[in-house]
Protein backbone atom coordinates (compact mmCIF):
# COMPACT_ATOMS: atom_id res chain seq x y z
CA UNK A 1 0.00 0.00 0.00
CA UNK A 2 1.33 3.42 -0.99
CA UNK A 3 2.01 6.22 1.66
CA UNK A 4 -0.10 9.11 1.07
CA UNK A 5 -0.36 11.96 3.43
CA UNK A 6 -4.27 12.16 4.38
CA UNK A 7 -6.70 15.02 4.06
CA UNK A 8 -5.28 17.66 6.10
CA UNK A 9 -1.72 16.84 5.50
CA UNK A 10 -1.88 17.25 1.89
CA UNK A 11 -3.96 20.58 2.45
CA UNK A 12 -1.33 22.29 4.45
CA UNK A 13 1.50 20.65 2.24
CA UNK A 14 -0.01 22.16 -0.82
CA UNK A 15 -0.43 25.78 1.51
CA UNK A 16 3.21 25.49 2.19
CA UNK A 17 3.86 25.73 -1.19
CA UNK A 18 4.96 21.37 -1.10
CA UNK A 19 5.37 20.11 -4.93
CA UNK A 20 6.40 16.60 -4.11
CA UNK A 21 2.09 16.02 -2.35
CA UNK A 22 1.09 16.21 -6.43
CA UNK A 23 3.40 13.68 -7.47
CA UNK A 24 1.09 10.99 -5.49
CA UNK A 25 -1.69 11.97 -7.46
CA UNK A 26 -3.60 9.32 -10.03
CA UNK A 27 -7.04 9.13 -11.22
CA UNK A 28 -8.22 7.12 -8.46
CA UNK A 29 -11.48 7.99 -7.26
CA UNK A 30 -10.10 9.14 -3.47
CA UNK A 31 -8.19 11.52 -5.00
CA UNK A 32 -11.38 13.86 -6.51
CA UNK A 33 -12.72 13.58 -3.23
CA UNK A 34 -10.13 15.09 -1.42
CA UNK A 35 -9.59 17.80 -3.54
CA UNK A 36 -13.01 18.18 -3.86
CA UNK A 37 -13.09 17.91 -0.11
CA UNK A 38 -10.51 20.87 -0.11
CA UNK A 39 -12.59 23.14 -2.59
CA UNK A 40 -15.43 22.76 -0.73
CA UNK A 41 -13.95 23.91 2.53
CA UNK A 42 -12.68 26.95 0.93
CA UNK A 43 -16.01 27.45 -0.26
CA UNK A 44 -17.65 27.65 2.46
CA UNK A 45 -14.85 29.68 4.11
CA UNK A 46 -15.18 32.31 1.25
CA UNK A 47 -18.90 32.11 1.54
CA UNK A 48 -18.79 33.08 5.29
CA UNK A 49 -15.73 35.68 4.65
CA UNK A 50 -17.76 37.32 2.51
CA UNK A 51 -21.33 37.02 3.71
CA UNK A 52 -21.99 40.36 5.88
CA UNK A 53 -20.09 42.58 2.67
CA UNK A 54 -22.71 40.90 0.35
CA UNK A 55 -25.79 43.56 -0.47
CA UNK A 56 -28.39 41.23 1.21
CA UNK A 57 -30.74 43.32 3.61
CA UNK A 58 -30.84 41.94 7.52
CA UNK A 59 -34.03 40.27 6.86
CA UNK A 60 -33.21 38.54 4.02
CA UNK A 61 -31.55 34.64 4.07
CA UNK A 62 -27.92 34.93 5.28
CA UNK A 63 -27.88 31.18 3.73
CA UNK A 64 -28.18 32.61 0.19
CA UNK A 65 -25.11 35.27 1.24
CA UNK A 66 -23.22 32.13 1.94
CA UNK A 67 -23.53 29.83 -0.58
CA UNK A 68 -23.69 32.51 -3.66
CA UNK A 69 -20.35 33.44 -2.99
CA UNK A 70 -19.47 29.34 -1.57
CA UNK A 71 -20.72 28.27 -5.26
CA UNK A 72 -18.41 30.55 -7.67
CA UNK A 73 -15.67 28.67 -5.44
CA UNK A 74 -17.06 25.20 -6.41
CA UNK A 75 -17.90 26.35 -10.48
CA UNK A 76 -14.56 28.48 -10.57
CA UNK A 77 -12.50 25.49 -9.52
CA UNK A 78 -13.87 23.62 -12.58
CA UNK A 79 -13.50 26.60 -14.81
CA UNK A 80 -9.85 27.24 -13.76
CA UNK A 81 -8.99 23.65 -14.11
CA UNK A 82 -10.37 23.15 -17.74
CA UNK A 83 -8.70 26.79 -18.84
CA UNK A 84 -5.36 25.38 -17.17
CA UNK A 85 -5.74 22.19 -18.80
CA UNK A 86 -6.87 23.38 -22.39
CA UNK A 87 -3.81 25.67 -21.93
CA UNK A 88 -1.53 23.18 -20.89
CA UNK A 89 -2.53 21.24 -24.20
CA UNK A 90 -2.31 23.88 -26.43
CA UNK A 91 1.31 24.28 -25.13
CA UNK A 92 2.42 20.17 -25.49
CA UNK A 93 1.31 19.38 -21.91
CA UNK A 94 0.46 15.57 -21.51
CA UNK A 95 -1.45 15.67 -17.91
CA UNK A 96 -5.22 14.56 -17.82
CA UNK A 97 -7.91 16.67 -16.95
CA UNK A 98 -8.55 14.82 -13.99
CA UNK A 99 -5.20 15.39 -12.99
CA UNK A 100 -5.42 18.74 -13.32
CA UNK A 101 -8.42 19.40 -11.83
CA UNK A 102 -7.04 17.12 -8.82
CA UNK A 103 -4.05 19.41 -8.49
CA UNK A 104 -5.80 22.59 -8.69
CA UNK A 105 -7.89 21.20 -6.48
CA UNK A 106 -6.15 20.51 -3.41
CA UNK A 107 -4.22 23.90 -4.30
CA UNK A 108 -7.31 25.76 -3.00
CA UNK A 109 -5.90 25.02 0.54
CA UNK A 110 -4.54 28.67 1.23
CA UNK A 111 -8.01 29.75 0.40
CA UNK A 112 -9.51 28.37 3.82
CA UNK A 113 -8.08 31.59 4.95
CA UNK A 114 -10.81 33.40 2.92
CA UNK A 115 -13.12 32.95 5.97
CA UNK A 116 -11.21 36.32 7.40
CA UNK A 117 -12.19 38.36 4.32
CA UNK A 118 -14.99 40.19 5.99
CA UNK A 119 -12.97 40.57 9.32
CA UNK A 120 -11.45 44.00 8.15
CA UNK A 121 -15.01 45.48 7.54
CA UNK A 122 -15.94 44.37 10.95
CA UNK A 123 -13.25 46.04 13.03
CA UNK A 124 -14.29 49.20 10.96
CA UNK A 125 -11.33 49.15 8.54
CA UNK A 126 -11.44 50.46 4.99
CA UNK A 127 -13.40 48.09 2.36
CA UNK A 128 -9.67 48.01 0.34
CA UNK A 129 -8.11 46.20 3.29
CA UNK A 130 -10.76 43.54 2.75
CA UNK A 131 -9.71 43.81 -0.73
CA UNK A 132 -5.90 43.62 -0.10
CA UNK A 133 -6.76 40.58 1.68
CA UNK A 134 -8.49 38.53 -0.30
CA UNK A 135 -6.30 39.61 -3.34
CA UNK A 136 -3.45 38.08 -1.37
CA UNK A 137 -4.93 35.36 -0.23
CA UNK A 138 -6.22 34.45 -4.03
CA UNK A 139 -2.69 35.01 -5.46
CA UNK A 140 -1.21 32.53 -2.61
CA UNK A 141 -3.95 29.75 -4.12
CA UNK A 142 -2.60 30.57 -7.54
CA UNK A 143 1.06 30.17 -6.37
CA UNK A 144 0.32 27.01 -5.11
CA UNK A 145 -1.77 25.72 -8.47
CA UNK A 146 1.37 26.73 -10.20
CA UNK A 147 2.92 24.56 -8.26
CA UNK A 148 0.52 22.03 -8.87
CA UNK A 149 0.43 21.93 -12.60
CA UNK A 150 4.29 22.14 -12.65
CA UNK A 151 4.76 18.79 -10.86
CA UNK A 152 1.40 16.77 -12.50
CA UNK A 153 2.66 17.91 -16.02
CA UNK A 154 6.77 17.66 -15.44
CA UNK A 155 6.82 20.64 -17.93
CA UNK A 156 8.65 23.90 -16.70
CA UNK A 157 7.95 26.92 -14.61
CA UNK A 158 6.56 28.89 -18.02
CA UNK A 159 4.47 26.04 -19.60
CA UNK A 160 3.22 25.86 -15.86
CA UNK A 161 2.37 29.74 -14.82
CA UNK A 162 1.16 30.46 -18.29
CA UNK A 163 -2.02 28.36 -18.12
CA UNK A 164 -2.32 28.11 -14.52
CA UNK A 165 -2.51 32.13 -14.32
CA UNK A 166 -4.94 32.26 -17.49
CA UNK A 167 -7.08 29.71 -15.72
CA UNK A 168 -6.78 31.39 -12.43
CA UNK A 169 -8.15 34.99 -13.86
CA UNK A 170 -11.10 33.17 -15.92
CA UNK A 171 -12.44 31.04 -12.98
CA UNK A 172 -11.44 33.13 -10.14
CA UNK A 173 -12.13 36.60 -10.67
CA UNK A 174 -14.25 36.92 -13.99
CA UNK A 175 -16.80 34.36 -12.33
CA UNK A 176 -17.04 36.27 -9.46
CA UNK A 177 -17.07 39.36 -10.81
CA UNK A 178 -20.00 38.37 -13.36
CA UNK A 179 -22.35 36.71 -9.98
CA UNK A 180 -21.33 39.47 -8.10
CA UNK A 181 -22.82 42.15 -10.29
CA UNK A 182 -25.86 39.98 -10.63
CA UNK A 183 -26.44 40.21 -6.78
CA UNK A 184 -25.22 43.69 -6.71
CA UNK A 185 -28.00 44.86 -9.17
CA UNK A 186 -30.47 42.55 -7.56
CA UNK A 187 -29.64 43.98 -4.10
CA UNK A 188 -29.68 47.58 -5.22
Amino acid sequence: MEDRPGFAVAAIRAAVLDGSVYRGLTEAPEHMLRALGVVLLVALAFGFGVRNTLPVSDEGPWLLAVLIPASTTVIGWIVWSYTAFGIGVLLGAQASTRLIQRGIGIAHAPGVMLAFTGVPIALGLPEIVSFIYLFVTMGWMLLAAIVAVREIQGEGWVKAIIPTAVGWLVGQFALRIVIFRLLTDQGA
